[in-house]
């Protein structure tokens, strides 16, 4: 079992994906944080998941969120060796967003939490994973970020930026001597 007695945090924990993510590594033994902004489906699924899960709120798009939650891995966990960068939004919109229509402060409430939260989970689990000297790092892109979608402009772009940083930031570790392992995982439509 890899994951046995391993420290983990996915993000974007409380459903689909994430919570999907920290079921498994709970089966193989890993110690999970759950980490989400809808609190009362995080703590459910952390106790649903029983010893092995803990909840902590996160925006991921927050630099004091992300601060409080290592604190916490550090807390509860004891340290870091696995992060998922599962957190993403799409548009809320009835309607897919034309680009014609898209704001930029619609670009941005996408893009605030699919780039600048997975740089910043990046950012903060290196500084963790460089103490204990190795870790892994998966970052969720989207085949959204590899094929161009005309209505998910904003998606899009960001999903492509993850894929691109997970390659940027892995090749700048490995030159460093930081033993990470890097992956950015590209799914399709899933039925969550």
């Amino acid at each position: 079992m890899l994951l046995k007695d391993r420290r983990a945090l996915v993000t974007g924990a409380a459903s689909g994906i994430g919570l999907a993510t920290a079921e498994v590594f709970v089966e193989e033994g890993a110690a999970v944080m759950l980490a989400d902004l809808d609190v009362e489906a995080g703590e459910r699924a952390a106790e649903g998941l029983g010893d092995g899960a803990c909840f902590r709120r996160c925006d991921v798009s927050s630099e004091a969120d992300w601060q409080a939650l290592m604190e916490a891995c550090q807390d509860a966990l004891g340290g870091l060796d696995i992060l998922v960068n599962n957190a993403g939004i799409s548009h809320r919109e009835p309607r897919p967003m034309h680009p014609a229509d898209l704001t930029l402060d619609e670009w941005h409430a996408v893009n605030r939490v699919n780039m600048d939260g997975v740089m910043l989970g990046c950012r903060h689990a290196i500084a963790a994973m460089r103490d204990s000297g190795a870790g892994a790092i998966v970052n969720l892109g989207s085949v959204g970020g590899l094929f161009a979608s005309p209505l998910a402009v904003s998606y899009g772009a960001g999903k492509a930026a993850v894929i691109q940083v997970t390659k940027t930031v892995a090749t700048r570790c490995a030159t460093q001597g930081v033993s990470i392992s890097w992956n950015a995982v590209r799914p399709g439509t899933i039925a969550t």
